[in-house]
């Protein structure tokens, strides 16, 4: 009880936070929903509109997308514009061994890198659903300067288990992959290779066999899916040391699937931002 009557003496006594002189930045959000046709990409905001035409135009030069056009219809009245026609995923896959929902690198990317042309980034993913559906939702703010952003995927509800990665020129990078791929394989176990499937292919690195969650958990009082905090963590920290820092987690799926996302926005100039000393040592 007097733990409780000092904090509220102390938050009583809290200093005066005036207003900022500098005005609110514009926001946009956008909400996808490409588990049912047609896909959309949904927009509310000031400039919904507009951003909406500059999305349509840059999807309609990405595979599968060049139906894409600024339409709503009558159930769309909680937005401002409408992508209609996107395929941000891999669709339904009924048949063959094509992942289903799982994000597209080259149509996520196309859409972040322009609405960045534009000035807006993403600061927040809340993510949306219910009844097995998954709604990946962005809040985007205008900035004065928006720097290179990369998406990150994680398939970990299929064997096998992958992390894709790819956006932001991460391919340049003559050493990001081995060092991913070496954190991996000491966190997940020696499998863990680079490899690209075809649901995958639009990535610029991905990595199969790898163990970023508990996985299922039949007959016991485990938690399904669960994350492996030392493999997420170990993924991040090296992530910025390349000068990545993570901005949201959209997360994608449907019928009760999940595939969560990252998205990462460059920070450093170069490789050496960080020293390797500032890294956790996972060899022991």
């Amino acid at each position: 009880q007097l733990r409780r009557q000092r904090r509220f003496v102390a938050l009583c006594h809290l200093p005066e936070v005036k207003n900022s002189a500098e005005p609110a930045p514009e926001l946009l959000f956008g909400s996808i929903k490409d588990s049912n046709v047609p896909g959309k990409f949904c927009f509310a905001g000031a400039s919904a509109d507009k951003m909406t035409d500059v999305v349509c135009g840059a999807l309609t030069k990405v595979p599968d997308n060049d139906g894409v056009k600024s339409e709503k219809d009558s159930y769309d009245d909680d937005f401002d514009a409408v992508a209609r026609n996107v395929h941000i995923t891999t669709g339904r896959a009924n048949f063959g061994l094509t992942l289903p929902y799982f994000p597209r690198c080259d149509s996520m990317v196309t859409v972040l890198n322009a609405l960045a042309a534009e000035g807006f980034q993403v600061v927040a993913c809340p993510n949306f659903g219910g009844m097995k559906d998954s709604w990946p939702t962005f809040i985007f703010e205008k900035c004065a300067e928006v720097k290179p952003q990369m998406f990150l995927a994680i398939k970990d509800e299929s064997w096998p288990g992958k992390v894709c990665l790819g956006g932001g020129g991460i391919e340049a990078d003559p050493t990001l992959s081995a060092e991913l791929l070496d954190v991996l394989q000491t966190l997940c176990g020696p499998s863990v290779v680079a490899r690209q499937d075809d649901y995958d292919k639009s990535f610029a690195f991905c990595f199969a066999n790898t163990k970023v969650t508990s996985g299922y958990a039949t007959f016991t009082m485990a938690k399904p899916f669960w994350p492996h905090g030392f493999v997420v963590e170990m993924l991040l920290q090296v992530l910025f040391k390349h000068g990545w820092r993570a901005e949201g987690g959209p997360n994608f799926g449907d019928d009760g699937t999940s595939w969560p996302g990252m998205i990462f926005q460059k920070v450093g100039s170069d490789t050496n931002s960080l020293g390797a000393s500032s890294l956790i040592d996972v060899s022991v």
